[in-house]
């Protein structure tokens, strides 16, 4: 559940700060923007439609979640002079609690942006609130990403991870940053997906070599794991083989 907000909260960020670097333009342009400056409509449209994509998956996700399904009382309400009977506790959920911080940091992060871009879309400000934005979304990415490649590590296994959907996002996250790169998007705008790019290659790495290289050694060693001491039909097998 984490890794999902974090997601979305750096994917509508990372948005935010494209807009805001490529507002000037596209406010000049104004209603022919895709036409009349196509590498700036089309970069901001890029991270918008990563970020409004996923959005209505978040919301199910956590609406499904078996943590969203488990309903927390809380302690009855007394009166205070003690003679009106207890009221019902407020029962609510984790994953309502999720989605409703997240709309309040849009909320937030959207009044902000037109504020600033109202006031001086040029200006000093705005492109500090974009950077700080971008490098924010630097920093998420690898509080996002870096438990499970500690966990991976640790395990040995790829787990529920599935290494077809790790290797199409992995190339997929270097491509795009790639893509931004060589729009002229500034360094904040590309640097998290970059990051996120490089996480996940490591991670599709060591995916292919636990489940292949690493099973398959195991596989040939044919080792019993402990087999002799906790199962006695082997001492059984081995004596009648003997």
């Amino acid at each position: 559940m984490r890794t999902v907000m974090l997601q979305q909260i750096n994917q509508f960020s990372n948005f935010v700060n494209a807009l805001v670097y490529r507002f000037p333009v596209l406010s000049d342009c104004g209603a022919t923007a895709a036409w009349c400056a196509p590498d700036e409509f089309l970069s901001v449209l890029q991270l918008f439609g990563q970020w409004a994509i996923v959005m209505p998956l978040m919301i199910y996700y956590l609406r499904m979640h078996p943590d969203s399904l488990k309903k927390e009382e809380a302690e009855p309400l007394h009166s205070v002079n003690g003679t009106d009977p207890d009221l019902p506790g407020m029962a609510y959920n984790t994953a309502w609690w999720c989605i409703l911080a997240f709309a309040v940091y849009m909320i937030v992060i959207s009044l902000t942006t037109v504020l600033l871009l109202w006031h001086d879309d040029c200006g000093q400000a705005v492109t500090s609130f974009a950077d700080v934005l971008g490098y924010l979304c630097c920093a998420l990415v690898v509080i996002q990403y870096t438990p499970q490649l500690v966990l991976t590590y640790q395990t040995g296994k790829a787990g529920g991870l599935s290494i077809l959907t790790i290797a199409i996002q992995a190339p997929g996250s270097i491509l795009f940053a790639i893509v931004q790169v060589t729009q002229g998007n500034s360094i904040s705008t590309w640097m998290a997906t970059a990051v996120a790019g490089a996480q996940l290659c490591f991670l599709l790495a060591m995916l292919i070599w636990f489940e292949c290289c690493a099973t398959g050694h195991n596989t040939q060693e044919g080792t019993n794991d402990g087999l002799e001491e906790d199962c006695p039909e082997f001492h059984r097998l081995k004596g009648s083989e003997a």
